[in-house]
């Protein structure tokens, strides 16, 4: 049997007991990118020398500068830092509004904060005149805010509020566009979003909500009982996002390979088959790709050709969570579904959805792939024969997910 890569991790000591912490508790956690483009102003002290330049056909330099953001590590602080002159800054713009949404996990209604938020960045801007034998600086630096609002969706339980809202810049990059038109210059600023909610809770190890005690009475002294329970607002089913049982990656490329086209399960048609996946890397659904090429070529005996140039690209955009069967001896078997985008050779373009099985097998074998591409009325529009590709044993990896146990 081949060896499945990575580390064992040793059992720990059955020396645990339950205790009960007070921390911070991440309700929701979002991390998302905005490119502005914005004309600002040129000073009037400077728009003169500026215009003069330009009918004159001077070449000019337009110089921006961008403080950098906080980057990711530390974590964010709370309460949220005050604005800081001259550095980026962001702020939750009231009213808050709540909606209930289908759950992207579930599809049951949950409910969510429509959340406005302002970002803010301020950006430097130096013009030169480059015509003359020497830049000679025609307008001084001057300073122009950058703003981005978006709505966001977050996670936040009643009765949590914008005070358990924390946001920041982590990345910012500025550039000039180098049009300068009507008084005005043209600039570009990208910046990397972080947005947290965050609400202090008391957790019992292993991450659950965990209850106050009751009081421990004194000889001969009548107890004052309280209320022993204390309700958390609950968590919002999509998030944290649930990690993967076991992930797999494949990079392949078959000639001559016979596959059908349409319904059945006998092969019409053979071409060049191009595959890449990568399904949960790191563990995690977030990150996976799937791209399938196929290249129609003329079909020899006993393949009787389809009607047609049958070629097409399948591009994954959506997926589930992987089926996975990892027995200690045997084949180790991943599965995974979704749905994604057929192109032609036209340019026109169908939604699919598709089923993808990765077999790999022990002793440096072969391994083998499966793909299914159907249509949301649930006809089969192009499959692998159905004993699978096979492919190099180097190019098609399947291996478990180390993930921590779930308290019953």
């Amino acid at each position: 049997m081949k060896k499945i890569q990575g580390s064992q991790l040793p059992l720990p000591p059955n020396n645990a007991q339950e205790e009960c912490i007070r921390v911070q508790k991440v309700y929701d956690w979002v991390i998302f990118a905005n490119v502005e483009r914005n004309k600002a102003p040129i000073p009037a002290e400077c728009l003169e020398a500026v215009e003069a330049a330009l009918q004159n056909g001077d070449a000019l330099r337009v110089d921006v500068s961008c403080p950098a953001g906080t980057g990711t590590f530390p974590l964010l602080p709370k309460p949220q830092p005050e604005p800081v002159p001259g550095q980026p800054s962001c702020r939750v713009v009231q009213p808050i509004r709540r909606i209930t949404i289908p759950s992207p996990v579930t599809g049951t209604p949950v409910e969510v904060a429509i959340v406005r938020i302002l970002f803010l960045v301020p950006v430097t801007i130096s013009i030169f005149n480059e015509t003359a034998p020497t830049p000679t600086q025609i307008c001084p630096p001057f300073v122009v805010p950058v703003r981005f609002s978006d709505d966001v969706v977050l996670c936040l339980p009643q009765p949590l509020n914008e005070e358990n809202i924390l946001c920041r810049i982590t990345e910012v990059n500025c550039s000039a566009t180098g049009l300068i038109f009507d008084g005005e210059v043209e600039i570009e600023v990208s910046i990397c979003k972080e947005v947290q909610v965050e609400a202090e809770v008391k957790l019992e190890v292993l991450a659950k909500f965990c209850q106050p005690r009751g009081p421990i009475t004194l000889p001969e002294q009548p107890p004052f009982v309280c209320p022993p329970r204390v309700d958390f607002p609950p968590q919002c089913d999509f998030f944290p996002v649930q990690n993967c049982d076991c992930q797999g990656s494949v990079h392949a490329t078959n000639e001559n390979l016979a596959v059908i086209i349409g319904t059945g399960a006998i092969p019409t048609d053979t071409g060049t088959a191009r595959i890449d996946a990568e399904i949960c890397p790191n563990c995690s659904l977030a990150g996976s790709t799937l791209t399938f090429q196929f290249t129609d070529t003329p079909s020899a005996p006993p393949y009787v050709e389809a009607p047609g140039d049958q070629s097409f690209t399948f591009t994954a955009t959506q997926f589930n969570q992987p089926t996975c069967l990892l027995p200690a001896v045997g084949n180790l078997v991943l599965t995974v579904t979704g749905q994604g985008i057929v192109t032609f050779p036209n340019g026109t373009q169908q939604p699919t959805t598709f089923s993808l099985t990765l077999v790999e097998t022990p002793l440096g074998l072969s391994d083998t792939y499966i793909l299914t591409l159907t249509d949301f009325a649930g006809a089969q529009l192009f499959a692998t024969v159905p004993g699978g590709v096979l492919v190099p044993d180097s190019t098609l990896i399947v291996r478990d997910c180390l993930r921590l146990p779930y308290p019953v």
